[in-house]
């Protein structure tokens, strides 16, 4: 009888044992997947991260422009409300059309640099 109940408890024992092992396999295996998405997640965050900073950078910049931009708005509004365009092509006609032809062919100018692909020449 007492071996009978010696066996079985090494039968248990052996089960268990084997149980015990399989889950210890389990949980390794489960424990590199989890690394795995760690390690992942980590690079994902670095990456957000420096899109972040990249995008907060270009963000700066671009108010900068705006600002600049908007001055010289402001620049152009006050030397147009300063002169009346109309009264002065009236008695000036030969300046005026001067001033405006020059505008208008630097305005041209620039938006076909603008507008051109870098890898052609805009005189062409």
């Amino acid at each position: 009888m007492m071996f009978v109940l010696m066996c079985a408890m090494g039968g248990g024992g052996y089960l268990y044992f084997q149980a015990t092992q399989a889950t210890i396999r389990d949980l390794t295996a489960n424990n590199a997947v989890l690394e795995n998405e760690v390690n992942s997640q980590k690079q994902t965050i670095g990456t957000l991260q420096a899109d972040y900073k990249r995008y907060n950078e270009l963000n700066q910049d671009l108010q900068r422009r705006l600002q600049v931009s908007e001055a010289a708005k402001d620049e152009l509004e006050n030397k147009l409300s300063e002169h009346d365009l109309t009264v002065l092509s009236l008695r000036k006609p030969g300046l005026i059309e001067r001033t405006v032809n020059r505008g208008t062919q630097k305005a041209f100018d620039d938006f076909t640099v603008l507008t051109t692909p870098a890898d052609t020449d805009p005189t062409d």
